[in-house]
C-alpha cells in the first residue's frame, strides 16, 4: 500500500476531530440533563455574575454538542476547529484563575475529566485538547477544499480513511489513544500536583 501525506493528514484530522467530539458531546448532555447543578458550578467559578452564569448554563453545553455534531459530520472543520479552541481555552482560563485564588473547586466538566476537581491536570488535559483543536483547524484548512465546507467531510477521493481498512483500524486506534492519554495525563500530573500541595503543607506544619 502506498501511503500519501494525504491520507495521513486525514488520518490525523479524522481522528482529532472523533477525539474531540467524544469529550464534548456526552459533556454537553450531561450539563443539558442536569443544567442547575452545572449553572451552580459555574457561579462557584467566582468569574461572572449570576445572571450570566445561568445564560452560560445554557449557551456553553449547546456550543459544546453543536461543536461537537460539526467535528461529527466534519462540517467545515477550519471554522469549527478555532470554535472548539475559543471553548477550551475559556475553560482553561476559568480553571487558571480558581487556582491562582487558591481554590479547589468541582470541575463540573461533566465527563471529559478523569478528576472531580481543577487542578494541575485539569490545566494539561485542557492543553491537549487545544492541541487536537488546532490539528483541526490548520488540517482542515489545509486540505479540506473550501467547495467542501458546507458538507460532511471526508468525501470522494479524500475519503480514504474511513473507506479502507488499512486506515479505518489505525485512525480508530489513534482516537482510542487520545481518548486515553487525557485522562491518563490529567489523572498522573493532578496526582502529582497534589501529593506536592500536601507535601509543602507538611513541611511547614510546627
Amino acid at each position: 500500500m502506498t501511503v500519501s501525506l494525504l491520507s495521513i493528514q486525514a488520518s490525523l484530522l479524522v481522528a482529532a476531530r472523533l477525539s474531540l467530539a467524544l469529550a464534548l458531546i456526552p459533556a454537553a448532555v450531561a450539563k443539558l440533563l442536569d443544567r442547575r447543578r452545572f449553572t451552580a458550578g459555574i457561579v462557584d467559578y467566582r468569574i461572572v455574575p449570576e445572571p450570566v452564569a445561568s445564560a452560560l448554563g445554557i449557551v456553553i453545553p449547546v456550543a459544546e454538542l453543536g461543536i461537537g455534531l460539526g467535528l461529527v459530520a466534519g462540517i467545515a472543520p477550519a471554522i469549527v476547529g478555532p470554535a472548539a479552541t475559543a471553548l477550551f481555552v475559556v475553560f482553561t482560563i476559568a480553571v487558571a484563575v480558581n487556582l491562582r485564588r487558591g481554590r479547589s473547586i468541582a470541575c463540573n466538566c461533566f465527563g471529559i475529566a478523569a478528576t472531580s476537581t481543577i487542578g494541575a491536570g485539569t490545566i494539561v488535559r485542557n492543553c491537549f485538547m487545544l492541541a487536537l483543536c488546532v490539528c483541526v483547524a490548520v488540517l482542515g484548512a489545509l486540505i479540506v477544499p473550501l467547495d467542501r465546507w458546507a458538507g460532511p467531510w471526508p468525501v470522494g477521493d479524500l475519503a480514504g480513511p474511513l473507506t479502507s481498512a488499512d486506515w479505518l483500524i489505525p485512525t480508530l486506534m489513534l482516537v482510542g489513544w487520545c481518548t486515553a492519554i487525557v485522562h491518563l495525563l490529567e489523572w498522573a500530573v493532578d496526582s502529582g500536583w497534589k501529593a506536592a500541595r500536601l507535601g509543602s503543607r507538611e513541611a511547614v506544619r510546627p
